[in-house]
């Protein structure tokens, strides 16, 4: 029986494109794997076990990690949530010492005219509230018309800076506003010189202002 010679020039041509695309994905696919790893190893290693068996995250352990690791961008994205988290807690809790401020700072002149009917009322609102009343005795007395008007000075006190910081915070807007302002008007005269027109919404400045 006569051999086809023809079957030894039936095999594919190599395809070194496609070889070389296959392993760039199977290398991409181990980075992307290993990367992955590293990213829950760094959280993981965020991660701590308190005495009473709780877990708390601390994210600077994390941060610190993902940056050994090279993992710059991500390291960077978790101290910007972080900065937010903390000025988040921190704007949370002074809107709750300004409420308790304010409770107290309206009650107290009712309590100090008529403690009687008003000292229980007070301290069973204020716990309703969720403010510590543990310094104060449970029934009226010399030492719980003290401590009445400590709370009662200290709470005005609060208030009167929370005004301070915020007539410092509309000066700090109606400068950066004005500064604004002041470089539009000298783009202004520029811009009329050369003959051009600006987009001033493009820009930031409110022209009907």
């Amino acid at each position: 029986m006569p051999i086809d010679s023809s079957i030894y020039f039936q095999q594919q041509p190599l395809d070194i494109a496609g070889s070389i695309e296959r392993g760039l994905s199977m290398r991409q696919m181990i980075d992307q794997r290993q990367k992955q790893q590293g990213l829950q190893d760094a959280y993981k290693a965020g991660i701590v076990q308190q005495p009473d068996g709780t877990s708390t995250f601390n994210s600077n352990v994390t941060i610190s990690d993902l940056a050994k690791r090279g993992y710059g961008q991500e390291a960077m994205a978790l101290q910007k949530q972080a900065n937010e988290d903390a000025l988040n807690k921190q704007k949370l809790q002074k809107e709750k010492v300004l409420e308790a401020s304010g409770y107290i700072a309206n009650a107290a002149p009712k309590v100090k005219e008529n403690p009687q009917a008003y000292y229980p009322v007070f301290l069973t609102e204020a716990k309703n509230r969720g403010i510590d009343i543990s310094q104060f005795p449970t029934v009226w007395n010399n030492d719980a018309a003290l401590k009445m008007d400590y709370a009662h000075k200290t709470a005005l006190s609060l208030m009167d800076q929370h005004k301070i910081d915020q007539g410092k915070a509309e000066f700090g807007l109606k400068q950066q506003d004005l500064s604004l302002k002041q470089t539009g008007q000298k783009l202004d005269y520029g811009d009329k010189a050369e003959g051009r027109k600006i987009d001033w919404a493009k820009v930031g400045i409110d022209r009907k202002k």
